[in-house]
């Protein structure tokens, strides 16, 4: 069930396995900072109101790369609330492009202390099986 969708991230809330795949497009190029942070907060209102304990999130087509102040503001705006929900695990699906994959894995292993298991992915097959592995 589609939870959240815009033009730049849809949000699909699988019940059965308690789990999400947030999908970043590639009109994401045309984000802003401003439009960054709403499309964060959608994400984060629409996984609150679901509340999965893991969650793919597929970066492959993001293009957006996250400035060092948006990566803080991430962890400090984002990322705590999710552990209220009781976020165990996530896997990332990683872009092909360089500096915006490394943005955001410097986001999220800024956010490791969070304590949820984090893993990257290129295959979305060997993610699945790692997230819904107990």
């Amino acid at each position: 069930m589609i939870i959240y969708e815009s033009q730049f991230i849809q949000i699909e809330f699988f019940k059965k396995s308690n789990s999400s795949l947030v999908t970043w497009s590639s009109k994401s190029i045309d984000m802003d900072e401003n439009i960054y942070k709403t499309e964060m907060m959608n994400y984060l209102q629409a996984t609150l109101k679901a509340k999965p304990d893991r969650s793919i999130i597929d970066t492959r087509l993001l293009n957006f790369p996250i400035s060092p102040e948006l990566q803080a503001w991430t962890n400090e705006t984002f990322f705590p609330p999710l552990l209220g929900i009781g976020l165990t695990k996530a896997a990332f699906l990683v872009s092909t492009e360089f500096v915006t994959q490394l943005s955001i894995e410097q986001t999220v292993e800024d956010a490791e202390d969070n304590l949820f298991t984090t893993r990257y992915f290129d295959n979305l097959e060997e993610a699945k099986s790692w997230l819904l592995a107990l």
